[in-house]
């Protein structure tokens, strides 16, 4: 008869003791914080170890998007260990940092969040093309810092960026 049980039967007229407590949890049993004990799965909830050396802990997992930029960027924020530097790219991509890009990377094309549902902020103003896996050009922009993805498919897509007359080729993710 509890309205907030699990097995809430609005025409119960007595309480048998039968109410099932609501336990919402990560119900993926390959993720880090799996939990037996839930019964209604928050799938956003799970995390999962990116594997690396400074070992696991919040909120440095693979599923974090700033995370996973970060170690994308810089292998020394995975490989090595995660320094101030790390930490400042991280904040610089969930937008807490107010300074300029870390000096580690700030000769590298930074392409932040990836995945993503709309936008693609980009650290340089380049030319972008993103290109489907049968090469066709699906957007293409000049000289721009933010991209907009929200038209396309969801999907893995290779980012083609021109900066400098070089050009940098990105996998990017649209959810």
């Amino acid at each position: 008869m509890d309205s907030l049980a699990l097995n809430y039967d609005s025409l119960a007229n007595t309480d048998n003791g039968s109410c099932i407590t609501i336990v919402m949890g990560c119900m993926d049993q390959s993720a880090y914080n799996f939990n037996a004990n839930a019964n209604i799965d928050n799938p956003l909830s799970c995390r999962y170890s990116a594997g690396c050396v400074t070992g696991d802990s919040i909120p440095y997992w693979l599923n974090d998007p700033c995370y996973a930029w970060v170690i994308d960027i810089d292998n020394y924020c995975c490989e090595t260990e995660w320094d101030t530097v790390c930490q400042a790219t991280y904040n610089y991509c969930d937008g807490t940092w107010s300074g300029p890009l870390p000096s580690r990377i700030q000769n590298s094309i930074a392409v932040y969040p990836n995945p993503t549902n709309q936008l693609i902020n980009i650290n340089e103003k380049v030319d972008a093309e993103v290109i489907n896996s049968v090469g066709e050009i699906l957007i293409s922009e000049k000289q721009i810092s933010v991209l907009d993805v929200s038209k396309i498919s969801p999907g893995a897509y290779i980012l083609r960026l021109k900066h400098n007359n070089k050009y940098i080729y990105k996998q990017i993710i649209k959810k």
